[in-house]
């Protein structure tokens, strides 16, 4: 390595330099073990205190999005090429090497037998059914003209329920429809609609256990590996599976990117610098700027939300032009590299502020990325400065060109911002403006516009919990009480008015706590109305059949225990309960755990035919009607409206800190117009690009309005035209020289997010690939240079 060389390598790297990537790594070494990141959708929703209702429907939103609030079973589907019996075969095959699994607590794929079932809440049947005492003589000798056919499948249990209450109860608790059974096992049959017939089971899992999802995961691969020839393919989604398979899709797919765009912007910078140090540096501000707005936030609210650390290292991405701008310039132009500077450090303090402006939202997870944005591009402003004054050290010898001085470059930059030229833009920015409120952009206001799951994990988790007919998640009636007897009594009163919504056809079935657990004021009731062991003794010899009182005595003692059984309470019930009651249960009640007192129930519904009807019937009865697409529709507009209005304010944060440096309000209007034009032909653009746009193209704007008020300042500051000052020139380009650069790495790196699964970086992706050229070229055509 010849000395100039050595110089060149080592003379970048200053002490102060080394202390502050050192202080970093310390940082990260303390501080990065501990970093909490969360993943609450709801911290980006506005904070609606108009009304109550939105209060309890955003807490309640918030319960639905938790994954771990309460434990679900995976629902699975097997397919394959073979015949129905063989693909029965296949399930049980499954069953039983799921259930020789450590992680798995039961394996359900049939449905259960509830002619014969013994259960601890059999004793209570006469307490949770209508038991009528006047049907008795009637139902011992329907038993019996039952008896003489031989269909009777259980003599003992008939006789000691001979009304078949424990049978209507089990019945009625079971909400879903039940599944078609072949040979033995759950089994929907191929129709018009579906390719293939498919074999279902329910799993269990022990969630004490160490990684339950991945050792279901690796069961279901060997099972398939197994049977490669009869094509068997297994699909199973749950909460906890879901979050498992978006986040390690993520994970694959954000790595192989962010490898894929490194190598590339490396090669790029390397073909570009020809310096392998000044390219290592050059991401030295990105990696820097990520870590210390992580640590802001982190600091300032505990954790970071998994939006805030997606997008905002997205946003943050801005931060690599910075260097890319003055190591150019110090490796070009040296003597240029202070009017370089005073360029970069604008375009980064008004980013910084724009972003800083999402504070006013007063949204938990905008707060977040508001500090995120601005602390990571203030860090990466302050890194590159003083990489820069390292690099210039090393480079004092380095050959000048000649200098535009900055009173000609400000002469020939009025020179060419003419009023009448500057009016046509104006004009064609007006024309656009119209043009967008008569055709509006098309919204995405739904929560998959919010969520960072792929779309082909939803879509599967549908498709699957139609095959099982599961209630509605996202649609159903609220109540709330003080106490669990008054949520049941509650609950009770509406029983009649829940019928005649279904014979009007407004809804299939409803479930609520109380077809399950009757309040103690109804069990109370039914207790007194048991008749005597003498009254049921006369009722039995009403009869006509040879089933006497000797023969039913098991039903007459059972009658006579539930007289002395304690009120069923809803602590008992959870203990008791039968297996699909448990796993419903936490849907249907909740209690505020602060106040201790407030308790929620839900009144889950199928089958509803019109949402309005429901809304109009909720109000009549005073009760509260849940819609989550109606409701985060209404959200992510009310959000929507905010963020438009926000992005309308940044403007003019950033009209003001222009006005503040250049002095001037035509100059700061001239470094406006070409941003403000590509940002609207890009959202047309869109438009027609992407259907419908969601909140996060909207945002990405934010960055695109950041990254074009950089390159507008450049070609402004670059605008020479006059042909007396050839070398003036020459130097004014060697100033642009760098936004080619960055706009070509900028473009790459975003590019590869149009790969990905991920909404949230699709949608950026989408922005930022077709914005950034966009902003570019109306910058030079402008100023035209």
């Amino acid at each position: 390595m010849t000395d100039k060389k050595r110089k060149l390598f080592f003379g970048a790297i200053s002490w102060r330099s080394l202390t502050v990537f050192l202080l970093l790594l310390v940082s990260v070494l303390l501080f990065a073990p501990n970093l909490k990141v969360e993943n609450h959708l709801t911290n980006f929703f506005p904070n609606d205190n108009s009304s109550p209702q939105n209060q309890i429907f955003l807490k309640t939103l918030a319960k639905l999005l938790q994954n771990s609030s309460f434990d679900q079973p995976v629902l699975l589907s097997v397919t394959a090429n073979a015949d129905e019996e063989s693909l029965a075969a296949l399930s049980k095959s499954l069953k039983a090497i799921l259930e020789n699994a450590k992680v798995v607590k039961k394996v359900t794929n049939a449905n259960p037998n509830i002619f014969r079932i013994e259960h601890q809440l059999n004793s209570y049947r006469y307490l949770l059914t209508d038991f009528r005492a006047h049907d008795i003589s009637e139902a011992i000798e329907t038993l019996w003209s039952a008896w003489q056919l031989g269909v009777v499948l259980d003599k003992k249990d008939s006789l000691s329920d001979p009304t078949n209450q424990w049978l209507h109860y089990l019945k009625g608790s079971f909400f879903a429809s039940r599944l078609p059974t072949k040979d033995g096992v759950w089994l929907v049959p191929q129709t018009k609609g579906r390719d293939n017939a498919q074999a279902l089971m329910l799993i269990e899992l022990n969630h004490e256990a160490v990684f339950p999802i991945v050792s279901i995961e690796d069961v279901v691969e060997t099972f398939e590996n197994a049977h490669k020839s009869q094509q068997v393919k297994v699909r199973y989604s749950s909460a906890s599976t879901i979050a498992y398979q978006a986040r390690k899709q993520i994970q694959t797919q954000v790595t192989v990117l962010s490898a894929a765009a490194s190598f590339i912007v490396l090669a790029f910078l390397f073909w570009v610098f020809r310096k392998p140090v000044w390219v290592l540096f050059s991401f030295v501000p990105l990696v820097a700027a990520s870590w210390l707005g992580a640590l802001a936030v982190y600091m300032l609210f505990g954790s970071i939300e998994a939006i805030t650390l997606a997008l905002g290292i997205v946003l943050i991405g801005v931060s690599v032009d910075y260097p890319i701008h003055v190591f150019s310039a110090t490796l070009k132009t040296p003597s240029q590299k202070e009017q370089v500077w005073r360029v970069v450090r604008l375009g980064g303090i008004t980013s910084a502020f724009g972003f800083l402006v999402l504070v006013v939202l007063g949204i938990e997870g905008f707060k977040q990325i508001a500090v995120f944005a601005t602390v990571g591009l203030l860090s990466a402003l302050m890194m590159s400065r003083m990489l820069m004054l390292d690099m210039t050290s090393a480079l004092s010898n380095h050959e000048d060109h000649t200098l535009l001085t900055g009173d000609k470059l400000q002469t020939e930059t009025s020179k060419n911002n003419e009023y009448q030229l500057r009016f046509v833009w104006v004009g064609l920015l007006m024309l656009l403006i119209v043009f967008l409120w008569r055709s509006p952009v098309s919204w995405q206001d739904d929560l998959a516009s919010l969520s960072p799951v792929p779309a082909s994990l939803l879509k599967q988790d549908h498709e699957l919990r139609i095959l099982f007919s599961q209630p509605e998640s996202t649609q159903f009636l609220m109540l709330q009480a003080s106490s669990v007897e008054d949520l049941l009594q509650k609950e009770e009163a509406l029983t009649h008015q829940l019928q005649l919504l279904k014979h009007q056809g407004i809804i299939k079935q409803s479930l609520s706590l109380s077809n399950w657990l009757p309040s103690q004021k109804l069990q109370e009731q039914r207790m007194q109305a048991l008749p005597s062991r003498a009254e049921l003794d006369q009722l039995i010899a009403h009869q006509h059949s040879p089933l006497n009182s000797k023969v039913l005595k098991p039903f007459i003692d059972a009658v006579e225990n539930t007289k002395q059984l304690p009120l069923l309470t809803l602590e008992m019930f959870k203990e008791k309960a039968v297996d699909w009651q448990k796993r419903l249960l936490p849907l249907l009640v909740t209690h505020d755990e602060l106040s201790k007192s407030e308790w929620t129930g839900k009144v889950l519904l199928t089958g509803i035919s019109s949402g309005a009807a429901m809304e109009a019937w909720s109000k009549q009865n005073q009760v509260l009607y849940f819609n989550q697409r109606a409701f985060v529709a209404d959200a992510v507009q009310t959000l929507r409206g905010q963020l438009l209005n926000l992005s309308s304010a940044v403007l003019g944060v950033f009209a003001l800190l222009l006005l503040w440096q250049q002095r001037s309000v035509m100059q700061a209007i001239d470094i406006l117009i070409p941003v403000t034009l590509g940002v609207l032909i890009t959202f047309i653009c869109l438009n027609v690009w992407a259907g419908q746009l969601s909140i996060f193209h909207l945002l990405a704007s934010l960055l695109l309005i950041a990254i074009g008020i950089d390159y507008s300042l450049f070609v402004q500051a670059a605008s020479v035209k006059n042909k007396e000052y050839d070398s003036a020139h020459q130097a004014a380009k060697e100033i642009l020289h760098s936004v080619p650069i960055a706009m070509a790495t900028t473009v790459v790196s975003f590019g590869l997010l149009l790969f990905t699964q991920i909404p949230i970086l699709v949608a950026i992706g989408q922005t930022i690939v077709l914005g950034v050229p966009l902003v570019y070229l109306f910058s030079r055509l402008y100023h035209r240079f």
